[in-house]
């Protein structure tokens, strides 16, 4: 990548590829991205009407939490069977990781009690990667030049990169620098070593003591905090990787070829688990409440609310004491933000849509010699800013339809707003395409008809030159109509007499 430092040119520092690419292939590639565009565009309308509906049907499911949610003590109650409940109380009890089998197949050793809510491993492996650097340059009859750069370094990432992937690998191509033997990937990465393993239903429980408790389900324990998890030294090779060394490192182990050197395909995980303190660590769940304290268990579990919207089961928990009313003002907070995010990704997915269908428009210019690229840049721009004003109206219309049937008022208000946007934008395009077109002004007689084809006789009147005022002074008189203009008095005219001024 020196390159791009000014370290020399692309062709003399890296790998380097010249691809050609002419008007007629261009033109073919722009013709299949307007079949893409057709996806996004009418992709973008279901989401926007879809986005509305869902909003509207996750507020009606906050409000029959509001309403149904009983709010419980950390007492579990009889009366509250097959209910859905509210209560917010401290863990205790907790899930033990060192005897799950999961755990124990990564054939490791820890130094500290595997003992929460949930335990997770996260890793990364030493691979080479390829960085590649693209400049295009028009050529003469709309085509393309694109001079690539690629250059390889190793790196640790989350997952095996595919070297068959590389431009310089597995066969050697014009302008690689590299052999593909040099920058081979090897290595995998176990599933065990990149995974979240979650206590089983009903290992965790929170309540006033040990024996009356709410046992919590696996999609409420991600609320809690992350501590890191030590590994003992001295460990052997792990199954999952038998053909490798453990070594401990202050924040996890490294799998390695060669201790004490970074090889490829070597594995380096970091283990952390929930931060829970029993009696001390306190969470606050919205859930059905299943079991009486007669029966033996209670467990709270996902509350189908039999509604529509992507809110439906409540199944919700946080860290902390929240109430049922800060709970549920949470929700319609991420309720907003949701709706706000897909209603901005469904008008940008709107505009690139429009912008694909319209691509071999703004292409076609580009063969004029000379010009053409310029030509296709205007063009191109002056067709983003026109898909933009129909992709914002589009998308208000959309809008506004939806919350029509699901809220009449609001609705016509959005309708209202869009035809008031398309009408501005009218007026202004009627404005501006009179600005540019030349004016073609015609001459008005005195009885108000219009003048056709027979050209107009210029109007003559007599004017008496004062005293004082000689040849080549100018000389203010008054037309028939009653305007007044400057003449300039002829040569050869002396005060007193007269002389005709044509107007």
């Amino acid at each position: 990548m020196g390159n791009a430092f000014g370290f020399g040119s692309a062709e003399s520092m890296g790998n380097v590829a010249v691809e050609h690419e002419n008007i007629c292939g261009r033109m073919g590639n722009a013709l299949c991205g307007v079949c893409v565009g057709l996806v996004f565009f009418f992709g973008s309308i279901f989401l926007l009407g879809w986005n509305e509906f869902n909003y509207v049907r996750n507020q009606a499911i906050l409000l029959k939490v509001d309403k149904e949610v009983v709010e419980a003590g950390c007492v579990p109650s009889s009366a509250n069977a097959d209910k859905a409940i509210w209560a917010s109380c401290q863990i205790m009890r907790v899930y033990d990781f060192g005897s799950d089998s999961r755990v124990k197949s990564l054939g490791l050793s820890f130094s500290d009690k595997l003992e929460g809510s949930w335990f997770r491993a996260e890793s990364h492996i030493f691979q080479w990667v390829e960085d590649k650097e693209c400049e295009t340059h028009s050529t003469a009859g709309g085509g393309k030049t694109k001079i690539c750069t690629y250059d390889y370094n190793v790196q640790w990432v989350s997952s095996p990169v595919a070297s068959s992937s590389f431009y310089c690998y597995p066969n050697w191509r014009s302008g690689c620098q590299r052999s593909g033997s040099e920058i081979q990937n090897t290595g995998s990465l176990p599933q065990a070593l990149q995974q979240t393993i979650r206590a089983p239903d009903g290992q965790v429980g929170m309540g006033q003591s040990k024996d009356t408790m709410y046992l919590l389900n696996s999609g409420e324990l991600g609320v809690f905090q992350s501590e890191p998890v030590s590994v003992e030294s001295g460990q052997q090779a792990s199954p999952l990787l038998p053909n490798k060394q453990v070594v401990v490192t202050g924040g996890g182990v490294q799998f390695s070829t060669y201790p004490g050197r970074d090889s490829i395909g070597d594995v380096r995980t970091t283990f952390t688990q929930s931060n829970i303190q029993t009696g001390n660590t306190q969470v606050s769940v919205i859930a059905k409440q299943r079991g009486t304290p007669s029966s033996g268990d209670v467990s709270l579990n996902p509350w189908d609310t039999k509604l529509p919207g992507s809110m439906s089961v409540v199944n919700w928990a946080t860290l902390g004491s929240s109430s049922k009313s800060e709970m549920i003002k949470s929700k319609q907070s991420e309720n907003g933000v949701l709706v706000i995010m897909l209603r901005f990704l469904g008008f940008i997915l709107m505009v690139v849509g429009l912008q694909l269908v319209t691509g071999p428009i703004a292409l076609m210019p580009q063969v004029v010699p000379c010009i053409g690229e310029m030509l296709g840049e205007v063009v191109g721009c002056a067709l983003c800013c026109i898909n933009s004003l129909i992709s914002l109206a589009l998308s208000l219309t959309v809008i506004g339809a939806a919350w029509l049937l699901a809220r009449p008022l609001l609705g016509l208000g959005l309708l209202l707003v869009a035809a008031a946007a398309v009408f501005g934008a009218y007026v202004l395009r009627g404005k501006y395409r009179s600005a540019r077109s030349p004016s073609m002004t015609q001459p008005i007689l005195e009885d108000g008809a219009q003048f056709r084809g027979q050209p107009q006789q210029p109007q003559q009147i007599q004017v008496t030159c004062p005293q004082g005022v000689f040849p080549g002074q100018l000389l203010m008189v008054q037309c028939p109509d009653g305007s007044q203009r400057n003449v300039t008095v002829p040569a050869g005219v002396q005060p007193g007499q007269a002389f005709v001024v044509a107007l």
